[in-house]
């Protein structure tokens, strides 16, 4: 009778042994994101001073994001400084009484053309943006514009078409509007992305930071402004859960991928080059799927 194992293949590579222990990684405050499918993104982005906690320690995950406060979050994920935004002390957008803090962001996300408004002068800041918005922004913040050849149709799906495949849904609740879990992971997910430049043309490709010899490493948010490091130069490594992170390495245990660090902890995993097939093998070694 044949035997009939349950695997999981990595076809890159053959690994050598390592350790099978998975410590929890240290958790910094905000007492209230334990559980949460979007703890790690949390976490990463609060420890970058993206979205921060409240005074009291808790995230308040589940409070809606008006689009004031995600311009607010779109700004410090470009790592934009205080110095900087102090020539955005006015707006031309008509409905901003009320929001004086939030009059810089709202003005530099405008000039970049990150936030466009209504159409009709009106920035609506205080409207909980939706996941179509936030998409459109961090998009715009990473350089897209609408004349890019890979932004196919009309908005939104040209949009959420591009965003689903770069991976910026990944985690994200499935809800019309966002609030501050979802916003956090959308932020996570765009800041591995490679930054781009769109020809007038529309040709779009991505910004290149450096190449050592094969490996092109291109330019993202992380490590543009942020203060994190691409490790080993951008070359995929296989990953033993061993390193020093900041975020749970489990699921990527095994895997041969490009990771970044902040401070010697993994704060983000790049792209994954392993390729992995799923399924039995009988005793004559024959993959049965």
């Amino acid at each position: 009778m044949k035997k009939v194992l349950s695997f999981v293949l990595v076809l890159t590579l053959v690994l050598g042994s390592f350790s099978m222990v998975f410590a929890a990684p240290e958790q910094k405050g905000l007492s209230d994101i334990a559980g949460s499918v979007n703890e790690e993104a949390i976490q990463v982005v609060n420890d970058l001073g993206i979205i921060t906690g409240y005074d009291d320690g808790t995230f308040k995950g589940a409070n809606n994001v008006t689009r004031a406060e995600f311009a607010a979050m779109i700004t410090r994920a470009l790592a934009i400084p205080e110095s900087a935004l102090a020539g955005y002390s006015t707006s031309t957008f008509k409905d901003t009484a009320g929001y004086g803090w939030a009059v810089p962001y709202l003005a530099f996300c405008q000039s970049k053309g990150i936030m466009i408004g209504d159409g009709n002068g009106n920035a609506m800041p205080g409207r909980t943006v939706t996941v179509n918005e936030a998409m459109t922004m961090v998009l715009r913040a990473i350089g897209y514009t609408n004349n890019s050849a890979l932004l196919v149709g009309s908005w939104p799906a040209n949009y959420v078409s591009l965003g689903q495949t770069l991976g910026l849904y990944d985690d994200v609740a499935a809800a019309t509007t966002i609030n501050r879990e979802s916003a956090a992971q959308v932020v996570y997910n765009v800041l591995t992305v490679a930054l781009v430049q769109v020809a007038t043309d529309g040709k779009t490709d991505k910004v290149v930071a450096e190449k050592f010899g094969n490996e092109t490493i291109y330019r993202t948010l992380l490590t543009s402004g942020l203060g994190c490091d691409i490790d080993k130069k951008g070359a995929a490594y296989v990953i033993t859960g061993e390193e020093p992170s900041a975020i749970n390495l489990m699921p990527y245990q095994g895997t041969y991928a490009v990771t970044y660090s902040k401070d010697d902890e993994i704060v983000a995993i790049g792209e994954v080059k392993s390729t992995f097939l799923t399924g039995d093998v009988d005793a004559e070694k024959k993959l049965l799927m």
